[in-house]
Parts: structure tokens; sequence; C-alpha cells
């Protein structure tokens, strides 16, 4: 926690909040040590466990203002570590008496869940994210160079290409990040500088290379040989992996980062094998599904200019056999998310913006599916196939 955040806790209406909650804390624990006290009366058990109701419910609008003075006026990240800080601080044992068990904390993770990750994650409250990026004016930087990168082909070899298609989510996505000080135990990894979720180009790479490999292991029609050979062909798609010591190369495919602007809850609540009951139910950030991402690859084949022009081709046209199917079926079939076993991370067929440019073509090739993806890849393969330098 930073002195910043620190001094917001000490002083303002903040502070005024939280000592209005220590002390409805001490009176619930005297109202509670009295209700232990009271024995075979059950009209003045009944009058006290009033009286503590109507405590709680004084301490619930004490959490709601609370609340709604640092969600109200404050940035996107900041807010996040401020709620964090005021949920750890409702928890600290130093926080009044612990004699009995009384958790402000968690109804101040309810607010937090149900107004700004439900509500903001489908309702159309997107503006929780994206004002960080208004206040801070870099909304249009954003938007021109990490939101829609692109790309100036004139100065790269022929027979690069780039491709760009904006995706929605049919399934919630999952990731982890890295934040130990959060408000939610399983939070979303977001971008540090602009606070939103965000899958890094890593982690494309990391999904589209499993799902290659998957697709070439499962081919039947593939020769024990062949597999071996078109394994090594992904070598010169996607680099060789951290295991490697000697001879290390750089992969042809370069993977952009996708920002989301939505961000959403799921519930995974773990069962009891002997009651058949979940007891501990666990809340996980995702991006709900319904949320758009925008999807960049650049291929560089930057290892074939000494080849001659046969070889290149052939070592191009086989990477435009790899490439569409690869992507395809990590969008549509196996998912890129954690959990992605159970169906999180999948996407629909159905895409927008969607764009293959090369300097082959006369002009950039258009889809707004999947099937039309592998029509323009088809076309760039016979564009390959007929250039002659």
């Amino acid at each position: 926690m930073n002195d910043y955040i620190a001094t917001e806790l000490s002083s303002g209406a903040i502070a005024q909040a939280m000592q209005q909650l220590l002390q409805k804390k001490r009176e619930l624990v005297i109202l509670k040590e009295q209700l232990q006290k009271i024995r075979n009366n059950a009209e003045a058990k009944k009058d006290q466990n009033r009286k503590i109701k109507g405590k709680e419910n004084e301490a619930d609008i004490i959490i709601q203002k609370l609340f709604a003075a640092i969600v109200d006026d404050i940035d996107w990240i900041y807010k996040q570590r401020l709620c964090a800080a005021v949920s750890y601080s409702l928890n600290n044992k130093n926080f009044g008496d612990v004699r009995f068990d009384v958790k402000f904390d968690i109804k101040f993770e309810e607010l937090w869940r149900n107004k700004i990750i439900k509500e903001g994650g489908i309702t159309g409250q997107r503006g929780l994210l994206s004002k960080s990026l208004l206040s801070s004016n870099v909304h249009e930087f954003f938007q021109d160079q990490f939101k829609k990168p692109s790309v100036n082909l004139d100065h790269l070899p022929p027979y690069a290409f780039f491709l760009q298609f904006c995706f929605t989510l049919a399934k919630p996505y999952i990731s982890r990040d890295d934040k130990t000080f959060y408000i939610c135990e399983n939070p979303i990894r977001k971008d540090k500088v602009f606070g939103l979720p965000i899958k890094e180009g890593s982690s494309w790479k990391g999904n589209i290379l499993w799902t290659a490999r998957k697709l070439i292991e499962l081919d039947a029609l593939l020769t024990a040989d062949q597999k071996i050979n078109k394994l090594r062909q992904l070598v010169n798609l996607f680099g060789h992996e951290r295991e490697e010591k000697e001879n290390l190369r750089k992969g042809r495919l370069h993977f952009y980062p996708t920002f989301f602007d939505k961000i959403g809850l799921e519930v995974i609540n773990p069962h009891d094998r002997k009651i058949k009951s979940g007891k501990n139910p666990i809340p996980i950030e995702t991006v709900p599904a319904g949320a758009k991402g925008k999807f960049s690859i650049l291929y560089l084949p930057f290892d074939l200019m000494c080849l001659s022009l046969p070889d290149i081709k052939r070592e191009v046209t086989t990477d435009l056999e790899i490439i569409p199917k690869a992507v395809c079926q990590m969008m549509r079939i196996y998912g890129f998310s954690a959990k992605k076993s159970s169906g999180f991370g999948i996407v629909g067929n159905d895409v927008e913006e969607g764009m293959l440019k090369s300097k082959l073509f006369a002009n950039d090739c258009s889809f707004t599916n999947f099937n039309e993806m592998n029509a323009s890849f088809k076309s760039l393969s016979q564009e390959v196939a007929s250039h002659d330098e």
C-alpha cells in the first residue's frame, strides 16, 4: 500500500466512514455478547436479534456510502487499489474487537462484484474501465497504437503479411494476474499502464503453437516422418522454446496483445464428495461472453532472404497451410483461455474488420468469418505460387 492510499484511509470521508464502521462493530460485539447471556427467554432473544439486525443495516448503509465515495470520481486503476486497501483494512485484526465474526469486508467485496464487475461486464457500464483512459488524455493514443495496431508493409519482404480481425467471445475468457494486493482473490490479468484486461502476445503465441502441435499429432493422414517434419516447421514459425540452449532462432510470426474493455465474474463452487454440495464458492474475474477483442499477427520471413525463389515459395506455402488452420481451430474449437478444457475462451464464427494485408494483393483481402479467412489465405497461396521477382 503506497503512502497516498494510506493517507486516503486515514483522512477525509473514507476515514470518517471507517471510524463509523468501527463504532458499529463495537456496538454489534456488545449486542452479541448480551445475546449469548440470555437464557430461556424467547421474547428477549427475539428483541435482541432485532437490535442486532438494525445495527447491521446501519452498517450496510455506511458501507454503501463508503463504496460510493470511492467509485464515483476516481480513475479505474487507482480505484482498484483503494478498494483493495479498504477491504484489507476492514478485515484486519486491528480493526476493532474480533471476539465475534463481524466481517464488513465481505459486504464491501459484494458491492464491488455487483456494481463494478457484473454491471461493468455486461450492462453497458464500460465507462468504468475506459474513463481512466479519457481522464489521462491517452484515449486516442490507446485506440491508434494499442487497441488497433497497424503495420506498414512497404519496407518488409514481399511475402510478409499482416492478419487482423475483431472477434466476439462466445464463452468467458479467464487468465491469472500476478497481483497479490487486489479486492478479488482471483483477478484477471490487466495491463499495468491502462488497467484494462489484456491477453499478451506471448500468450497468443503459446496457444497457437499448442494448437498447431495438436493438429499435427491428430492428423491420421500423416506418417511418423511427415509429423516430425511438420513439427520442425513449427520452429520456423514460432522459434525455439526456452528449454533450448544452443542454436536458438526467432520465429517468423510476431504477435500483438489484445485488450478488452469489459470485466465479468464467474463463480466456481467445488462440491464435497460426501455431502455432494459446495461450501466455499470461489469468485473468479473474467472477460465475459460478448466482449470483443482485436487479434493481430505479422508474418515476417526474415530468414528466407538468401534462399532461391523456389525454396522461398515452398517455405512460405507450407507456412500458409499451417497458420490459418491453427488460428481457426484455436479460436473456434480448443480455446485460448485458462480452463479451456472446460469450454472457456471460445469465440463465434463471425468476425468484424477482418483483413489479410499483403504486398502481393492489389487490395487488402477482407473477410467476415473464419471460412472467408481460410479462403483469403488460399488466395494468398496462389499469389505466392504465381509471383515472380
